[in-house]
């Protein structure tokens, strides 16, 4: 589970942190009716770390650690981690604008590109990949989910063949060839 979004694939996601020496720690889920998770005994450097007894299930998680320590004490329980997670890969990239005119200029936005994703994890990244289509990809970059063809000009007027891997929030990925037409610009 990343510190940063709550967002993971890992169905069996280490949770960890600190207590008082000797403790034992029980992890809850707060979404699933406050069903115990797994629980373990904070050691000597005063850390724990619990994987759940179960796989967690796809969807979103309310998480929250309780501790009891030896003389039967139990702690308020800690405020609620948001967990996803997220099993489904992309299933589609899409490229709403697959045309460039010969006369883009240098580094011509060929347009923004966008993915299905079932798991809606958040956020994309966007890659050009070795494999099945990627001819032309050596004429292309991609900078921030933006499709950008290098020199128009110098490719001439083509169909140029692309291959582009998203990868969503909690890890997923999957590739797509793409084809993008280099084309005279219409008449004045």
């Amino acid at each position: 589970v990343s510190n940063a979004d709550g967002i993971t694939s890992n169905t069996s996601p280490v949770f960890t942190g600190t207590g008082e020496l000797g403790s034992t720690v029980k992890l809850y889920d707060a979404s699933n009716s406050n069903a115990l998770l797994g629980s373990a005994t904070v050691d000597g450097s005063g850390h724990y770390s619990i994987t759940p007894s179960a796989p967690l299930t796809a969807g979103a998680h309310q998480l929250y650690a309780q501790a009891n320590d030896g003389a039967a004490n139990t702690t308020a329980h800690t405020a609620n981690l948001a967990v996803v997670i997220d099993t489904a890969a992309p299933t589609a990239i899409l490229l709403p604008t697959a045309t460039v005119y010969t006369d883009a200029g240098l580094n011509a936005v060929v347009g923004t590109l966008g993915a299905t994703d079932v798991g809606g994890s958040g956020a994309f990244t966007y890659q050009l990949v070795a494999g099945a289509g990627d001819t032309n990809n050596g004429n292309f970059t991609i900078s921030n989910g933006v499709l950008k063809l290098n020199d128009p000009s110098a490719v001439g007027v083509a169909t140029e063949s692309i291959r582009i891997k998203v990868t969503d929030a909690a890890g997923n990925f999957y590739s797509q060839a793409l084809t993008v037409q280099v084309s005279t610009p219409p008449p004045p």
